[in-house]
C-alpha cells in the first residue's frame, strides 16, 4: 500500500495532467500537438514520460497510442 506522501504526490500528478490537458483539449487534439518529434510538451510525451509514476503505457512507447512520428527518415514506411 502507497505511503500518505506517495499517495499526495500521485493526486498532485493527476491533477496537473488535467490542468495541461482537459478532456476539451484532448477531443479537438490536432496530430502535431498529440505526437511530434522533439518536443516534450505533446500528449504522447507527456503520457509516456511525466504520468508514468501513475501507471504504464508499456510496450513500445508511443505504439501504443496509435500514431508516432519519427525524425530523419528519407523514405516513409507503410504500416
Amino acid at each position: 500500500m502507497k505511503n500518505k506522501e506517495q499517495r499526495m504526490f500521485d493526486k498532485q500528478l493527476q491533477e496537473d495532467f488535467l490542468s495541461a490537458w482537459p478532456i476539451d483539449t484532448i477531443r479537438e487534439i490536432p496530430l502535431p500537438k498529440y505526437v511530434s518529434v522533439n518536443d516534450k510538451t505533446t500528449f504522447c510525451q507527456y503520457v509516456e514520460t511525466i504520468t508514468r509514476p501513475l501507471g504504464s503505457i508499456n510496450g513500445m512507447n508511443s505504439i501504443n497510442l496509435v500514431s508516432a512520428k519519427g525524425g530523419g527518415q528519407k523514405t516513409a514506411r507503410k504500416y
